[in-house]
């Protein structure tokens, strides 16, 4: 049973460092439309929903 339980883990692991970078990379993206294109731009504000549902799975997993 420990040895399933570390396998979960390290894949939880692996999945929480993906997503990490994800939202970094999306952070990136985000401030950088908003300084070329405003606040109230289509594409900000896409990329905007998807950061916050990237940082909403983020504390799903981190509060597993």
């Amino acid at each position: 049973m420990v040895y399933v339980a570390q396998i979960l883990e390290t894949a939880g692991g692996y999945e929480v460092s993906i997503l990490e970078q994800r939202i970094a990379f999306l952070r990136d993206k985000l401030q950088r439309l908003y300084t070329e294109r405003g606040g109230t731009d289509e594409d900000v504000l896409a990329v905007s929903v998807e950061l916050d549902e990237a940082l909403n799975e983020y504390e799903k997993l981190k509060n597993k």
